[in-house]
């Protein structure tokens, strides 16, 4: 009488689903009268045994953590892709000016250095943090 319905199987005529067992991934299915009964037992027999908080309810909310978790990787993914980039274009700047800061460590005058590494740097960080300012993205210029 009782039957277990695996994954992807039909439930056969006549059945119903009584509960799920998430142990083996199956649902317990019985005649359509029966399966109410044997399901409303079985609630009652976890009720009596935990209370309020039924197995059921647990593996609800595992899978509901579980997606919490990825979209929170996914999001942690797509920042360090673009934080890698910005690592990139502020590399391919920097050698991009690469001549003229050899000119000035040749010179030896320090100050002139100071100022051409502070001028950069605030240039990267004015290209970097503009476009966050006005909420937009950088590729709406």
């Amino acid at each position: 009488m009782k039957k277990e319905i695996r994954e992807g199987e039909r439930i056969p005529k006549g059945y119903g689903i009584a509960y799920r067992e998430m142990d083996k991934l199956v649902a317990i299915a019985y005649p359509i009268p029966i399966n109410l009964i044997v399901g409303g037992v079985r609630r009652l027999w976890l009720w009596c045994m935990y209370g309020h908080k039924l197995y059921e309810d647990g593996y609800v909310k595992g899978y509901h953590e579980g997606a919490i978790e990825g979209r929170d990787y996914a999001f942690n993914q797509f920042k360090s892709q673009v934080l890698r980039d910005e690592v990139a274009e502020v590399v391919k700047n920097l050698i991009s000016i690469q001549d003229e800061m050899f000119k000035l460590f040749q010179k030896g005058d320090e100050n002139e250095i100071d100022v051409f590494i502070w001028r950069f740097i605030d240039k990267e960080v004015e290209r970097i943090i503009q476009p966050n300012k006005r909420g937009g993205d950088k590729n709406e210029r």
